[in-house]
């Protein structure tokens, strides 16, 4: 459907005709150039397919770089930019006719960190990749973290000719992490500080967590409070009982429970106590321990 109609149009016009088409009964692509003349048409054609195939790898290349999110960037040895994809522009403010041919460095590596900068860029150039987190500048000189990975690209012939830089931004993460590393901290502080024994008890029924108070409640230190479980510390006939109720927390039919329980107390007598238990979940919702 191709060939003869430019084969007929170059005759009909005189004119050469030049180009590029698909021939499928060889699954071959073909730079093809029609000459007329009195006599006839000559008719070269070359084998493009492979460099068809090639540029068929980079647009789709190209097209999923622009989609994902993360901001890539490609560089020579030089560390100069060839490329910079539309993540890296909403990501730093600069377009990509802005930035071909500059050195990424010199951009975005606030001064303090460009001796790191230096360290890594050494690194994958002896070949090895580097991932890590780092903090970066915007054209308008705010900085932020992000989590990179710096790929060495090599040659035909094994020859180092580029890296690949894929950055994420990781400042919601930085500050969720901070958030929790401060709860954690509120947390650790109330519960080995309370006045009242706290503990964290595992589905089996092992403490895994205890605080000072629960331990003088039961006269135990925390290391051997900790390798037992609170079934062989509960009085036989209150056993029952809190396993039910454990059962009724796991099946969702209960938030929370207290009960008025006995304990065995390290020196053998029995410690009456008020206990309120609860369930912690993970995201999923399957339960992690109980408080």
């Amino acid at each position: 459907p191709t060939f003869y109609p430019e084969y007929r149009r170059a005759v009909a016009d005189g004119t050469m005709a030049r180009f590029e088409s698909y021939y499928p009964p060889l699954e071959k692509w073909f730079n093809v150039r029609a000459y007329p003349s009195q006599t006839g048409l000559s008719v070269y054609l070359q084998d493009v397919t492979e460099r068809k195939r090639a540029e068929e790898r980079i647009r789709l290349q190209a097209q999923l770089l622009d989609a994902v999110g993360e901001s890539v960037i490609a560089l020579d040895m030089e560390g100069r930019i060839l490329y910079w994809n539309r993540a890296a522009k909403e990501m730093y403010g600069w377009a990509e006719e802005e930035v071909m041919g500059r050195r990424l460095r010199e951009m975005i590596v606030p001064e303090s960190l460009k001796e790191r900068a230096a360290e890594i860029g050494a690194q994958v150039r002896q070949g090895h990749a580097w991932t890590g987190d780092f903090v970066v500048r915007r054209r308008d000189g705010t900085s932020f973290p992000v989590e990179a990975t710096n790929t060495p690209v090599f040659g035909e012939e094994g020859e180092l000719i580029g890296v690949i830089g894929v950055l994420r931004n990781i400042t919601e993460r930085k500050q969720a992490e901070k958030a929790l590393a401060e709860s954690e901290q509120r947390f650790r502080r109330s519960f080995e500080d309370a006045a009242i024994g706290m503990a964290l008890v595992g589905s089996d029924g092992r403490f895994l967590r205890v605080n000072m108070s629960m331990c003088e409640i039961l006269g135990y230190s925390k290391r051997d409070l900790l390798g037992k479980t609170f079934q062989e510390l509960t009085h036989p006939e209150d056993l029952e009982n809190d396993l039910e109720h454990l059962r009724r927390l796991l099946s969702g039919e209960e938030r929370t429970y207290q009960v008025e329980k006995r304990y065995l107390h390290k020196d053998g007598h029995v410690v009456w106590a008020i206990l309120s238990v609860s369930v912690v979940h993970d995201e999923e919702g399957e339960s992690l321990y109980f408080v």
